[in-house]
């Protein structure tokens, strides 16, 4: 019995010595991750490129942060620092929490490579292969690829901005049902890029990916009900339609579903909810 008593003793002075471990290393850690964060405020490039790198990655006790680490990467790359230079581009060609962009990379990655940063000069090769591929992907008739095409040029992302070619390459995806590609028609409707502003085709394209169930039609025919662009301006319906697409996960539509909601008696958005209901059962019924 005394022996058990001792053992689990033994057992628990382990158990609490091992806990101060990882307490004294994450302590480690933060005094660590505090020093580079004072050397990055005093412009030192090495310091600010690590520091970087730690809310890229999420290390040190600290959380992956692509925007800081964003900041922190244009900070040295500002002082010269090469390596800065190279991560800029990667987090662009990769997308990584932050928009993909394949112009920045391909500037950023130019910059380093001028400097003899020989694997940003490989990945300037790769950002061609990838483009390329996109190219004869959509070409083969791939509606992804197509609205992937499309953004592309729309965008001015990896080759020069061209909205007549951006709308080409929705229209054949949106020929195949691509909802995406749908949404992206009615918004360049809407304002009026590479073709003359027209509200009514707008939402005649919004309607047809309604049809699709996508959330993101939702929010923008919310919009023109709000504002009165190529419909009525109904704040009953754009409530009903923002709700639809809150519910489906539109950030955007959350964000604005308070506002819209400010503008109703409690009698008009009770209606609105209702109505919400029974659109979306329509267009269950017509999948």
């Amino acid at each position: 019995m005394k022996k058990r008593a001792r053992n689990g003793l033994v057992g628990l002075l382990a158990l609490v010595v091992g806990m101060m471990a990882v307490d004294f290393a994450v302590a480690d850690e933060m005094a660590a991750f505090n020093a580079l964060k004072r050397a990055a405020l005093h412009d030192d490039a090495k310091a600010q490129a690590g520091l970087a790198a730690i809310y890229a990655k999420g290390q040190k006790g600290v959380q992956p942060d692509p925007p800081m680490a964003l900041l922190w990467y244009r900070k040295a790359a500002a002082l010269g620092n090469i390596d800065a230079e190279f991560q800029l581009g990667l987090l662009y060609h990769q997308g990584t929490g932050i928009r993909q962009d394949y112009s920045a990379a391909t500037a950023w990655y130019q910059k380093a490579s001028a400097r003899g940063h020989e694997q940003a000069k490989a990945n300037l090769e790769k950002i061609k292969t990838e483009i390329a591929a996109i190219k004869k992907t959509a070409e083969q008739g791939q509606a992804a690829a197509q609205v992937t095409l499309g953004d592309l040029y729309a965008d001015n992302n990896g080759v020069p901005q061209d909205y007549g070619q951006a709308m080409a390459w929705f229209e054949k995806a949106a020929a195949q049902g691509e909802a995406t590609a749908q949404v992206r028609l009615g918004r360049m409707y809407a304002d009026g890029k590479g073709v003359p502003q027209d509200y009514t085709k707008a939402v005649a394209w919004y309607q047809k990916a309604i049809a699709r169930n996508s959330a993101a039609a939702k929010y923008n025919l919310g919009g023109m009900y709000l504002r009165g662009r190529g419909v009525p301006k109904d704040n009953v319906l754009a409530y009903a339609w923002l709700t639809l697409a809150a519910e489906q996960g539109d950030q955007a539509a959350i964000n604005n579903q308070a506002f819209a909601s400010g503008l109703l008696t409690p009698e008009q958005l009770a209606k609105a909810r209702e109505l919400a209901v029974q659109l979306q059962a329509e267009i269950d019924k017509r999948k």
